[in-house]
């Protein structure tokens, strides 16, 4: 009876031995299969941070290009809004350039009944 307690006793002073050394937690099999599942899960998350970071740089990428097309497509605007403003200009221009050639018309015409005028005279 004294060596089946003895047993026992040593037996779990030697799980407990098993799983607080490291080196002898290495022999216990369900000590290593826990430190072989810890370093698997210990890749995969070290693996999701990477992918996150990729993915938090791809998206900083992203946001940059769509930053450089929304200022793309404001300078377009800006030409065009300048561009519609030298095309109002230049009507304006024109339409003052046809009044004063009406006006030089008619005062050749002025001019040239007055020659004749003078010139029956």
């Amino acid at each position: 009876m004294i060596f089946v307690v003895v047993s026992a006793v040593v037996s779990l002073a030697t799980g407990y031995l098993l799983r607080d050394i490291p080196a002898l937690a290495a022999l216990n099999p369900a000590t290593r299969e826990r430190q072989q599942l810890e370093a698997s899960q210990k890749q995969k998350d070290e693996g999701l941070k990477q992918r996150e970071k990729e993915i938090e740089e791809k998206k900083s990428s992203v946001e940059l290009r769509e930053k450089e097309v929304n200022d793309g497509i404001a300078s377009i605007e800006k030409r065009e809004v300048a561009a519609t403003e030298k095309e109002e200009k230049l009507s304006q221009r024109e339409a003052v350039l046809a009044e004063k050639e009406k006006k030089i018309s008619e005062l050749e015409s002025n001019v040239k009944s007055r020659d004749k005028e003078l010139s029956e005279r």
